[in-house]
């Protein structure tokens, strides 16, 4: 019996069909805006500089030439719970400040291109995660926020300083701010002083879109950083503090600084 001739014909018209289909549209690519997250520092409700005398809330004179702090994983939160990793790491100085006051204000700021559409609000961690806290510094480059350039790293223990303080307090029995010369050096650090900051409540939520950039301020309460309604510090007392060893006594200031920072110091300016 022969076999019928369309048989053998088949597979050729089955693939001249596929071969004849339109191909699937290119899909398009997805709408992005600017999303701008700014950190500004006060003290007593000015904005924070560099060598400009201050007074705690004990009324003791105080000024601060370096101000540095490491801020990682800034994660959006969209309305759906999904989550969209904007950098890993970022290194803000605030005694040097980049930013363009006419822009951006007064402050730090870090700018990244983000998908359009709503979100709950921002998440991140002040200091630098445990996966990125043992790894050598020198393996980065010259600009990268984790470099040996940047001089966060203690090249004596293993890790790298989360916050750096650094400036001088008046320690004198009058407190009246004639003779400021008495060290402050704060350099918090150790994988068990790492937070996570989070801003998702119902009024931190917005919108990204395509036409405009979406500016997202923190304000950073310096003074309650030292002196918080839960804990103080005596700045002149407790004046130095290189977190280690754990359990000690400069390890409980550098715990005290970490958690009124989280805790109390973070305030999110309304849009």
């Amino acid at each position: 019996m022969r076999t019928p001739i369309w048989l053998y014909l088949l597979p050729l018209i089955s693939l001249s069909a596929l071969a004849c289909k339109d191909p699937a549209p290119p899909m398009p690519d997805p709408k992005e805006g600017i999303f701008e997250l700014n950190f500004q520092p006060l003290v007593n409700g000015q904005s924070f500089e560099k060598e400009l005398v201050y007074q705690n809330n004990n009324g003791r004179s105080y000024f601060l030439e370096k101000f540095s702090m490491y801020i990682s994983d800034i994660t959006l939160v969209k309305e759906d719970g999904e989550e969209v990793l904007l950098s890993e790491i970022e290194l803000l100085d605030f005694a040097n400040p980049e930013a363009n006051k006419a822009q951006h204000g007064d402050g730090v700021f870090r700018a990244y291109e983000a998908p359009a559409g709503a979100y709950k609000g921002v998440k991140f961690g002040i200091g630098v995660p445990q996966r990125l806290n043992h790894v050598d510094p020198a393996s980065f480059d010259q600009d990268h926020p984790l470099s040996t350039f940047k001089g966060m790293h203690w090249n004596w223990t293993p890790g790298y300083k989360f916050l750096l303080i650094e400036g001088r307090i008046d320690s004198s029995l009058q407190k009246d701010g004639l003779n400021i010369d008495y060290p402050l050096a704060y350099h918090t650090g150790l994988d068990t002083l790492y937070r996570r900051v989070e801003f998702l409540e119902p009024e931190h939520a917005f919108d990204i879109s395509e036409t405009d950039e979406l500016q997202f301020i923190v304000q950073l309460d310096v003074n309650t950083m030292f002196q918080s309604k839960a804990e103080a510090l005596d700045m002149v007392q407790q004046n130095f503090s290189h977190t280690v060893p754990a359990g000690s006594a400069e390890y409980e200031i550098a715990r005290i600084i970490t958690d009124n920072l989280v805790k109390y110091a973070l305030f999110k300016v309304p849009f």
